[in-house]
Protein backbone atom coordinates (compact mmCIF):
# COMPACT_ATOMS: atom_id res chain seq x y z
CA UNK A 1 0.00 0.00 0.00
CA UNK A 2 2.82 2.16 0.72
CA UNK A 3 4.13 1.77 -2.69
CA UNK A 4 0.88 3.11 -4.18
CA UNK A 5 0.18 6.21 -2.47
CA UNK A 6 3.54 7.64 -3.94
CA UNK A 7 5.94 6.34 -0.77
CA UNK A 8 7.81 4.08 -3.07
CA UNK A 9 11.46 4.35 -0.98
CA UNK A 10 9.27 3.39 1.84
CA UNK A 11 7.79 0.56 0.77
CA UNK A 12 11.22 -1.04 0.05
CA UNK A 13 11.90 -2.11 3.34
CA UNK A 14 8.52 -3.77 3.82
CA UNK A 15 8.88 -5.56 0.39
CA UNK A 16 12.47 -6.66 1.90
CA UNK A 17 11.03 -7.92 4.98
CA UNK A 18 8.18 -9.54 3.29
CA UNK A 19 10.22 -11.62 1.25
CA UNK A 20 13.09 -12.48 4.23
CA UNK A 21 9.39 -13.64 6.14
CA UNK A 22 8.24 -15.87 3.04
CA UNK A 23 11.63 -17.39 2.91
CA UNK A 24 11.93 -17.91 6.63
CA UNK A 25 8.60 -19.30 6.77
CA UNK A 26 8.23 -21.38 3.17
CA UNK A 27 12.08 -22.11 1.99
CA UNK A 28 13.94 -20.26 -0.27
CA UNK A 29 11.80 -22.38 -3.26
CA UNK A 30 8.59 -21.14 -2.31
CA UNK A 31 6.64 -20.67 -5.36
CA UNK A 32 5.60 -16.71 -4.71
CA UNK A 33 9.54 -15.95 -3.92
CA UNK A 34 10.00 -14.90 -7.99
CA UNK A 35 6.55 -13.02 -7.66
CA UNK A 36 7.78 -11.04 -4.96
CA UNK A 37 10.75 -10.48 -6.45
CA UNK A 38 9.23 -9.10 -9.39
CA UNK A 39 7.44 -6.75 -7.48
CA UNK A 40 10.77 -5.71 -5.55
CA UNK A 41 11.92 -5.12 -9.16
CA UNK A 42 9.36 -2.71 -10.07
CA UNK A 43 9.15 -0.79 -6.68
CA UNK A 44 13.29 -0.18 -7.51
CA UNK A 45 12.65 1.09 -10.97
CA UNK A 46 9.86 3.48 -10.16
CA UNK A 47 12.27 4.34 -7.20
CA UNK A 48 14.83 4.98 -9.85
CA UNK A 49 17.43 2.15 -8.07
CA UNK A 50 18.04 0.09 -11.53
CA UNK A 51 20.68 -1.68 -11.02
CA UNK A 52 19.04 -3.24 -7.65
CA UNK A 53 16.02 -3.79 -10.33
CA UNK A 54 17.72 -5.88 -12.43
CA UNK A 55 19.35 -7.65 -9.44
CA UNK A 56 15.97 -8.66 -8.19
CA UNK A 57 14.22 -9.45 -12.15
CA UNK A 58 17.60 -11.99 -12.21
CA UNK A 59 16.23 -13.50 -8.87
CA UNK A 60 13.27 -13.80 -9.76
CA UNK A 61 14.27 -15.62 -13.14
CA UNK A 62 16.42 -17.74 -10.85
CA UNK A 63 12.91 -18.51 -8.59
CA UNK A 64 11.07 -19.11 -11.51
CA UNK A 65 12.37 -21.72 -12.88
CA UNK A 66 9.30 -24.09 -13.22
CA UNK A 67 6.96 -20.90 -14.18
CA UNK A 68 7.77 -20.32 -17.88
CA UNK A 69 4.87 -17.31 -17.81
CA UNK A 70 7.01 -15.95 -14.61
CA UNK A 71 9.97 -16.24 -16.79
CA UNK A 72 8.47 -14.19 -19.76
CA UNK A 73 7.36 -11.30 -17.55
CA UNK A 74 10.85 -11.27 -15.56
CA UNK A 75 12.32 -10.98 -18.88
CA UNK A 76 9.85 -7.93 -20.35
CA UNK A 77 11.00 -6.11 -17.71
CA UNK A 78 14.50 -6.52 -18.25
CA UNK A 79 13.49 -5.26 -21.56
CA UNK A 80 12.16 -2.53 -20.21
CA UNK A 81 14.98 -1.26 -17.55
CA UNK A 82 17.89 -2.16 -20.29
CA UNK A 83 16.18 -0.23 -22.92
CA UNK A 84 14.72 2.69 -20.97
CA UNK A 85 17.44 3.18 -18.61
CA UNK A 86 20.46 1.08 -19.24
CA UNK A 87 20.78 1.95 -22.79
CA UNK A 88 21.71 -1.74 -23.54
CA UNK A 89 19.63 -2.22 -26.60
CA UNK A 90 21.25 -5.83 -27.91
CA UNK A 91 20.16 -7.05 -23.78
CA UNK A 92 16.88 -5.47 -24.50
CA UNK A 93 16.44 -7.02 -27.69
CA UNK A 94 17.29 -10.57 -26.58
CA UNK A 95 15.71 -10.42 -23.31
CA UNK A 96 12.16 -9.30 -25.67
CA UNK A 97 12.98 -12.21 -27.96
CA UNK A 98 13.12 -14.87 -25.02
CA UNK A 99 9.98 -13.44 -23.31
CA UNK A 100 8.26 -13.80 -26.81
CA UNK A 101 9.45 -17.22 -28.15
CA UNK A 102 7.58 -18.63 -24.26
CA UNK A 103 4.32 -16.11 -25.26
CA UNK A 104 4.35 -18.21 -28.55
CA UNK A 105 5.20 -21.53 -27.40
CA UNK A 106 2.54 -21.42 -24.00
CA UNK A 107 0.38 -19.20 -25.44
CA UNK A 108 0.28 -19.39 -29.32
CA UNK A 109 0.99 -16.99 -32.13
CA UNK A 110 -2.37 -16.04 -32.03
CA UNK A 111 -2.23 -14.81 -28.09
CA UNK A 112 -3.06 -10.95 -27.42
CA UNK A 113 0.43 -10.56 -25.20
CA UNK A 114 2.04 -13.26 -28.12
CA UNK A 115 0.48 -10.52 -30.46
CA UNK A 116 1.85 -7.42 -28.36
CA UNK A 117 5.09 -8.55 -28.15
CA UNK A 118 5.87 -8.90 -31.75
CA UNK A 119 5.15 -5.47 -32.46
CA UNK A 120 8.27 -4.55 -30.59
Amino acid sequence: LIHYVGHTDEAIPHLRRSLFLLELMGGPNHADASTLYLKMSTVYTQAGHFSMAVKSLMEALKRAQNDRLQQALCRRSLAHIFASHGHRFQEAFNQEKMAYDIYKELLGPKHPRTQEIAKW
